[in-house]
């Protein structure tokens, strides 16, 4: 549904409409945490050993799952500002 079949079903209900350029930033946000979620899915069995030793305790392999999703996250950043192509279809 776009933003403005949106804002004519918000018209129509009495509720305020959406700002259609915030909204599409939002949007844009949005897609692109997907895309990285599929990512992280994607590469996950590259670094899941770095968490999955039990002798650490729960909090010490949170810690080093967030910091493996981190780096994974600027690595998927970097390739999509450097136009080598979306790291999702590569």
């Amino acid at each position: 549904m776009t933003i403005n079949e949106r804002n004519q079903l918000r018209k129509n209900a009495g509720l305020p409409l959406l700002d259609a350029e915030a909204e599409q930033a939002r949007l844009a946000v949005v897609q692109q945490d997907a895309a990285f979620e599929r990512y992280f899915l994607d590469q996950r069995d590259r670094v899941a050993h770095l968490w999955a030793d039990r002798r650490q305790g729960w909090l010490a392999r949170a810690a080093i799952w967030a910091d493996a999703k981190r780096r994974l996250r600027r690595e998927f950043e970097a390739m999509r500002a450097s136009g080598t192509g979306d790291p999702i279809t590569e």
